[in-house]
């Protein structure tokens, strides 16, 4: 049944090397409904030479852009919607500048003032905007390499040997395929969306800052976003192991669960019901400690973040207020900076999470 709805099937033949006995990997292709979707390996080589990091690169590339030239149109539109959006708001701290410094007492400037708060909230809006109309083209592209790549999934499980299966972990394989298909699209959005765009805006907010003679400014941004981003990682790889004994536990509550399920019979006929729900309930416990454990590390990690964020604006706002009061910055001046430095540490937030997810996938 399955051969019949899905397509037909080519699965390449594993040559066993009896020198090393490892598996040689050979090309293998789903034909599904008029395309030719790239199976995973039943196969691989783990050769001596790639890492396991670049392994997995090689693994993942063919899903990781799509093939009809209407998809790919979708991921460039995504893109150019992207950056886009990054130059509007980074135009919205000038429009905030201008508004404050038409209406400084004694120079103030009404109808100055009234267009650049008119330009300050539709740059605003057209940022959001932006943002929602590549949320709405790149979703296209999302849906399908999650389709593809969780067909190629499905396909590949169908694929293994009766052994395996006779196993009956139905409930983590299934677990695991799920959140095996969506890390693909976290990985590259995150990619493309998050960590490429803001280390673009750092660079241009940095440049905004030298060209208003801030060097020192545009220094102690770009110091303590990448004190931000090294806290990041190195909590981040502690926490790795703390999550990922986490899922552990979790994938072995449903697996228990959805396996004593499936063998209802069997349980009953043995008697075992209070035995399969102790096994549960210390699975569920076990699960509870380790969730406990990751919470108080990401509480670590959070206010980490938090107290190299307030330090950096702190010393920002500081070298700015000593500009202010010697006449070489106005206001405004103060308020774009202050902006400036909030909006490029919104993103920041995402850091360890984004890393986190990427440590995962790979």
């Amino acid at each position: 049944g399955f051969v019949a709805s899905l397509g037909t099937f080519r699965f390449g033949r594993g040559i066993r090397n009896p020198s090393n006995a490892k598996i040689v990997r050979r090309r293998v292709v789903l034909k599904m409904s008029g395309e030719r979707i790239p199976l995973l390996p039943t196969q691989t080589n783990h050769g001596r030479g790639n890492s396991s990091t670049q392994r997995t690169l090689m693994f993942v590339a063919p899903y990781m852009w799509p093939k009809s030239r209407k998809l790919q149109m979708m991921a460039v539109l995504s893109i150019v919607f992207t950056l886009l959006s990054k130059l509007t708001n980074l135009a919205v701290p000038l429009a905030l500048r201008s508004a404050v410094n038409a209406l400084t007492p004694g120079s103030i400037t009404l109808p100055l003032a009234l267009w650049a708060v008119v330009a300050y909230v539709t740059l605003r809006f057209g940022t959001n905007a932006l943002n929602q109309l590549r949320s709405y083209t790149w979703k296209f592209v999302s849906l399908d390499q999650t389709r593809v790549f969780g067909v190629a999934t499905f396909a590949h499980l169908h694929g293994l040997s009766l052994s395996y299966h006779l196993k009956r972990k139905t409930g983590e394989v299934l677990r695991v395929m799920d959140r095996g298909v969506e890390s693909l699209a976290t990985l590259q959005s995150l990619f493309a969306f998050t960590i490429g765009p803001t280390l673009l805006e750092l660079v241009i907010v940095c440049g905004v800052f030298v060209q208003f003679n801030s060097p020192l400014i545009a220094v102690t941004t770009f110091i303590s976003v990448v004190g931000y981003a090294v806290f990041s990682v190195y909590i981040t790889n502690w926490r790795v192991k703390l999550r990922r004994a986490m899922i552990e536990a979790d994938n072995a509550v449903t697996d228990k669960a959805t396996d004593s399920l499936l063998n209802f019979e069997t349980v009953k006929y043995f008697g075992s019901e209070e035995v399969e729900v102790q096994r549960y309930s210390e699975r569920v416990k076990e699960y509870q400690d380790t969730s406990l454990k990751t919470q108080l590390s990401l509480a670590l990690l959070n206010n980490g973040q938090a107290l190299i964020v307030n330090l950096g604006v702190m010393v920002a706002m500081l070298l700015a207020a000593v500009r202010v009061a010697s006449g070489s910055f106005t206001t405004g001046d103060f308020v774009m900076i202050n902006a400036y430095i909030l909006q490029l540490y919104g993103p920041l937030n995402w850091l360890g999470s984004a890393y986190r997810t990427i440590s995962q996938v790979i």
